[in-house]
C-alpha cells in the first residue's frame, strides 16, 4: 500500500471519492438518490480499481484495472454533468474543484495508460 499512496493518481483518486461521497449525503443530491447512489459508487470505484490493478502484480492486470478505473472516472464526470443540469448539485462553486478533480484524474489515468503502452479511447 505504500507504493499507492506516492501514486499521484491513486491519492487525488481516493480524496475525490470521499469528497462526492459527502456531496451524495447532503442537500439538493440526497433528494435524488438514484442519481447519488450512482455518483458514490462511481467516485469510489476508480481508487478501489487502481488498488486493484497495483495489487495484481502483472502488466496486463494493471492495465486491465487502469482501464477499468478510466471508465469509472469517465462515468463519474457524465453522471456530474447529469447532476448539474438537473438541479441536483449545490451551488456551481462548491461543485467546481470536484469537476476539475475528476477531469484530473481521467488526464491522470490516461497518461499512465499510454505510459504502460495501453490504447486509451478511439
Amino acid at each position: 500500500m505504500r507504493m499507492l499512496e506516492r501514486l499521484k493518481v491513486f491519492v487525488l483518486a481516493r480524496e475525490l471519492a470521499v469528497r462526492v461521497y459527502r456531496m451524495t449525503r447532503v442537500r439538493p443530491l440526497c433528494r435524488h438518490p438514484v442519481l447519488a447512489d450512482q455518483l458514490a459508487r462511481a467516485a469510489v470505484s476508480i481508487p478501489a480499481n487502481i488498488a486493484e490493478a497495483y495489487a495484481l502484480g502483472t502488466t496486463a492486470q494493471l492495465v486491465r484495472g487502469l482501464r477499468i478505473a478510466y471508465g469509472s472516472a469517465a462515468e463519474l464526470q457524465t453522471l456530474l454533468w447529469i447532476a448539474g443540469r438537473s438541479d441536483a448539485l449545490p451551488p456551481e462553486g462548491k461543485v467546481s474543484g470536484i469537476t476539475g478533480d475528476a477531469e484530473q484524474v481521467v488526464r491522470m489515468l490516461v497518461g499512465l495508460l499510454k505510459h504502460h503502452g495501453a490504447r486509451v479511447g478511439r
